[in-house]
């Protein structure tokens, strides 16, 4: 029965689920992998209108080597969950021009719900909920079709997999608000401090190449309207300003936290949501400078964001930052005392700021000479010497 050949009606269905459950990939993915399933489903119609064959097995093995290349090339700075999921897409993608028999059918379907399922990588808004429900009715559909041996009109197969999926409905609602919320199979019972990489409250230099080097991602953001001009994407989550000769230590002392602001339709702030990945610790990256954050996070006087728990799951935040001004950055003569402060030890720095010093006549010429030096002997490494 594996080898019956597909209906009309089952193979129209096929292509509408493997369209739907492509459809919110298309902005994660290169766009040459949009344009391969377009061209692989465009095929299957010309072979189903009979303008077209099937193509040969040498054409097949050479798109499959050909897209496995061109993910690798396209990833090549590495992209983590995304390498995988591009994969996964392009090869069910290229699957769709093998349709012709019920085995094919079968295997691109029970993909196609792994790819409806990916789709939560990327967002887990009630909207994309509401439309994985749907995919997953239309995959259900085309899945009903397969396992009809009859030709039957279009709507007949929606029709039965709706009746036999609404039952599910209220076991899904029980199970939502039942069931403890599990992180995935494959990292139950391990050490996530251990396994996942982020800031630290200290810094000694070469320390932060080791997570520069990690493909993991570590946040993503979506902004309402215009993105601002990528020069002025800096983003702040922790401040050390505490140095001891050695390292940059975060403050000690308790940085005083600010009132919360609830001016969330100003007009000359940035909106954005932040996407953060888990990372153990509390920071919380944010656009200079803040505007308006949830009730649910502390913001304090060094302009930093933090949650009141360590960070262990995916979490959402609507945050606003107003990039022309910034306000609670009043100094206090022992602020200015504790950052000017000078530590025992690189008595070879503090020699050569002599003696630009003693070589420059205003403040400002100083500093040229200290920007000059940086710009003519520092560049950026990743494997950066050890600090002596």
């Amino acid at each position: 029965m594996n080898d019956q050949q597909l209906t009309r009606t089952a193979l129209l269905w096929q292509l509408l689920s493997v369209v739907i459950v492509t459809l919110p990939h298309i902005p994660h993915l290169p766009y040459w992998i949009t344009l391969v399933v377009i061209l692989c489903i465009v095929w299957r119609l010309m072979v189903y209108l009979g303008r077209w064959s099937l193509p040969p097995k040498w054409l097949k093995t050479c798109l499959v080597l050909a897209a496995g290349v061109g993910v690798l090339a396209s990833y090549k700075e590495g992209g983590g969950i995304s390498v995988t999921v591009a994969l996964l897409v392009v090869g069910f993608g290229l699957k769709v021009i093998e349709l012709y028999h019920r085995r094919d059918s079968l295997i691109v379907l029970y993909v196609a719900y792994l790819v409806a399922s990916t789709i939560f990588l990327f967002s887990q808004s009630v909207g994309t909920a509401i439309y994985v429900i749907l995919a997953i009715i239309i995959v259900t559909s085309a899945l009903m079709s397969t396992n009809l041996s009859r030709e039957t009109g279009f709507i007949y197969p929606l029709k039965r997999s709706v009746l036999m999926l609404i039952p599910a409905f209220p076991l899904m609602v029980v199970l939502f608000m039942g069931m403890p919320r599990l992180g995935p199979l494959w990292e139950v019972g391990l050490d996530k401090s251990a396994a996942k990489t982020g800031l630290a409250d200290t810094m000694i230099p070469g320390d932060i190449t080791r997570l520069t080097r990690s493909a993991e991602v570590a946040f993503r953001v979506r902004f309402d309207g215009e993105a601002p001009d990528q020069t002025k994407l800096y983003w702040r989550s922790i401040v050390l300003s505490d140095f001891d000769g050695r390292g940059w230590l975060k403050d000690e002392e308790k940085v005083p936290k600010l009132p919360r602001n609830r001016d969330i339709k100003d007009n000359r702030a940035f909106h954005y949501e932040v996407i953060l990945e888990s990372n153990q610790r509390n920071y919380i990256p944010v656009l200079d400078y803040l505007s308006a954050w949830p009730s649910e996070l502390n913001a304090y006087a060094d302009m930093t964001l933090a949650s009141k728990t360590k960070i262990v799951n995916r979490e959402q935040y609507k945050i606003s930052s107003r990039l022309d001004r910034g306000f609670g950055l009043d100094k206090t003569a022992d602020d200015f005392a504790k950052e000017l402060h000078i530590p025992l030890g690189n008595n070879e720095a503090k020699r050569l700021a002599s003696s630009w010093w003693q070589e420059s006549a205003t403040p400002q010429a100083f500093i040229d000479k200290m920007k000059q030096y940086y710009h003519q002997n520092f560049n950026y490494s990743l494997t950066p010497p050890s600090v002596r």
